[in-house]
């Protein structure tokens, strides 16, 4: 019986659980599977190596602190972690933006991040679902979750009420949901 279990793949939940009682193998497991993709969240919002791989470092880092803290009740481990490194890269370009006096310039050759066949799927998948979107929630949606804009920021930018705009990213972000599924 337990030779069978040794080949079965290890789920999210139970590398969480070997984080939260300090095994590294199991946290060294996650940071496999999803550095690419946090990494890659990150650059596009942060738009610099630099910045994206300190997000990266930050967002793991809480991942080991805060394990106990995931309820699977509420989303998949890969929601959790997602949405940890979206916190995280907004927090940081806002940190960024408001001690930028000085213009940064941006590295004239950026390396590429590695991506895997599942990286690409995914992002088509999510590019494909921001596409069948109305124009306005696409447009809503990308602002504040790739560009760091806070609601009411989005709402100066646009000329459109505070309102208007919490309702097109709720009903883009309910129809993303459907359409994605279970991804």
């Amino acid at each position: 019986m337990f030779a069978d279990l040794k080949n079965q793949p290890t789920t999210d939940e139970f590398l969480l659980y070997g984080i939260a009682s300090a095994n590294e193998g199991s946290f060294l497991e996650l940071y496999q599977r999803y550095n690419r993709s946090v990494y890659s969240l990150a650059k596009r919002i942060l738009r610099t190596n630099s910045d994206a791989e300190e997000v990266t470092q930050d967002v793991f880092v809480k991942i080991w602190d805060k394990a106990l803290e995931y309820a699977p009740h509420k989303g998949k481990v890969s929601t959790w972690i997602l949405t940890i490194a979206h916190h995280s890269a907004i927090d940081a370009l806002r940190k960024r933006n408001s001690r930028a006096s000085l213009p940064m310039f941006e590295e004239e050759l950026e390396r590429i991040p590695q991506t895997t066949q599942t990286d690409l799927l995914e992002q088509n998948m999510i590019q494909n679902a921001l596409a069948k979107l109305e124009p306005q929630e696409q447009m809503c949606i990308e602002l504040a979750y790739f560009e760091g804009l806070s609601h009411a920021q989005l709402a100066k930018h646009t000329e459109l009420p505070l309102g208007t705009i919490k309702t097109r990213i709720r009903q883009g972000l309910a129809k993303l949901k459907t359409a994605l599924g279970d991804w």
